[in-house]
C-alpha cells in the first residue's frame, strides 16, 4: 500500500477514536486488541498541555511510519503521539543521547494496543509492546556498515610548503632562461 502523508501520528488520526476503540475492547475484554504499528527516527521533541488534565506532554518530531494493524494502511508523519509508556521511554533516550551529542536522533519502535479497562473513564487503556530498544543513531557508523569493505585508501603524499613551490618555481625559471630560443626567421 501507499504511504498517506498526514499531519501527525495519533490513534485517532490512523482511524481508531474512543467509539472504534471502545468496540473493539468491549467485544473482546480479556484481550489485548492490536491497533497500530509505529516506527521512526526521533529529531527533537514538542511539549503541549492536556486540555482534560492540564498536564504537560510531550509529542516526538522527526520521521515517523504507521500502520494500522486491522487493514494495512500505512501512514507517514513529522509528529507523532504515542500512549505515554512509550513516549516516556524514547524521550529518556533522546535526552541521554542529546547530552553526548546535540545533533543525537533516537530511532524506535512500538506495536500500540488497547484493552479493556472498567476503571478507566473511556473503558480501556493503550499499552505498547517495544520492538526495539530505543537507541541513539550513529549513521556514520551505519554509512561505514552498508559501505561495507572499501578499498584502502593509497598513502598521504607529503604536502608541499609554499616556500617549495616558490623554489621549485625559481629554479624551472632559471633553466628556462638558459635554454636557447629558437631564431626567429
Amino acid at each position: 500500500m501507499a504511504l498517506n502523508l498526514i499531519n501527525k501520528i495519533t490513534a485517532r488520526d490512523l482511524g481508531f477514536d474512543k467509539p472504534t476503540i471502545q468496540e473493539l475492547v468491549f467485544g473482546n475484554k480479556e484481550t489485548l486488541i492490536p491497533l497500530f504499528r509505529v516506527i521512526g527516527v526521533m529529531t527533537d521533541k514538542k511539549s503541549y498541555v492536556d486540555s482534560n488534565s492540564g498536564d504537560v506532554g510531550f509529542g516526538l518530531k522527526g520521521q515517523f511510519e504507521a500502520t494500522n494493524i486491522h487493514n494495512g494502511e500505512t501512514f507517514g508523519a513529522a509528529v507523532c503521539y504515542l500512549p505515554s509508556m512509550a513516549a516516556n521511554m524514547v524521550i529518556a533516550a533522546f535526552d541521554m543521547a542529546k547530552e553526548e551529542d546535540p545533533k543525537a536522533n533516537v530511532r524506535m519502535a512500538f506495536d500500540v494496543f488497547a484493552k479493556y479497562d472498567a476503571k478507566a473513564a473511556t473503558s480501556y487503556v493503550f499499552g505498547v509492546t517495544p520492538l526495539t530498544d530505543p537507541n541513539r543513531i550513529d549513521a556514520l557508523a551505519e554509512l561505514r556498515t552498508q559501505a561495507g569493505d572499501l578499498p584502502a585508501l593509497p598513502a598521504p603524499t607529503a604536502a608541499v610548503s609554499e616556500a617549495d613551490k616558490a623554489a621549485a618555481a625559481a629554479t624551472e625559471a632559471a633553466a628556462d632562461a638558459g635554454k636557447e630560443k629558437p631564431a626567429k626567421k
